[in-house]
């Protein structure tokens, strides 16, 4: 994918799918550092399953939301996620008084939080050719949020001006566990479930991800 253009890897995607999947890309420009932008988007572009584009982010509509159980909605919940991560960081005083700008000592957190969240569910139904399946349909793997260091690790890329692991860049790790923690205390593996220990990034990764996966009539529905 050229950002915007390259959709090619959209196979058997319709109109409005790929329209969703322009309109998501643009979602990396919010990443203010270069390189962690430039990560997020080689990630998405070369490294994605092309169920990731057009899946939606629930089949039984438990949680999420009615639009959220259509195609591409995953998609959407995701954008959800980093508009609420927004908020959140707002709201815990990330930004400079005005509002309008990250203050310089949050700055790597902040760009952290964006590509965590836009990539937090790259492998939500598990390694392209393996997923997890019910019936015909995709499925929710619970072991996904650690499946993305395994895929991405020895990937390379181009790091001020030199090929290397994906591994080694600096903000890897980091993103990685907020990642790896996104499911706060449903998660499979106890060293991420436990949110005591948990760093602020990791923290509104997953308050991020949890408030986006409720249905909006929970929110609203007060008598």
């Amino acid at each position: 994918m050229n950002e915007s253009n390259n959709v090619g890897m959209l196979r058997n995607a319709d109109n409005k799918q790929v329209l969703y999947a322009i309109n998501f890309m643009n979602y990396v420009e919010l990443i203010k550092n270069p390189s962690i932008q430039h990560f997020t988007r080689e990630v998405l572009v070369n490294y994605s399953p092309n169920y990731f584009w057009t899946t939606s982010a629930s089949k039984s509509g438990k949680y999420h939301n009615a639009d959220e159980c259509e195609k591409s909605g995953l998609l959407l919940h995701i954008k959800r996620a980093i508009n609420m991560s927004l908020v959140l960081m707002r709201g815990l005083g990330w930004y400079d008084h005005m509002g309008s700008t990250v203050k310089v000592e949050k700055e790597e957190d902040y760009d952290v939080v964006l590509s965590a969240i836009i990539l937090h569910d790259l492998l939500t139904a598990g390694f392209e050719g393996r997923e997890k399946k019910n019936g015909c349909d995709l499925s929710t793997d619970n072991l996904h949020p650690y499946y993305v260091r395994e895929h991405l690790r020895m990937k390379k890329i181009n790091y001020q001006n030199e090929e290397i692991y994906m591994y080694k860049l600096p903000f890897f790790d980091k993103i990685m566990k907020a990642i790896e923690g996104h499911y706060g205390y449903w998660s499979v593996m106890p060293h991420t479930a436990n949110l005591e220990n948990a760093q602020s990034n990791e923290f509104i990764v997953y308050m991020a991800d949890y408030i986006a996966s409720r249905k909006l009539d929970t929110w609203f529905n007060i008598s």
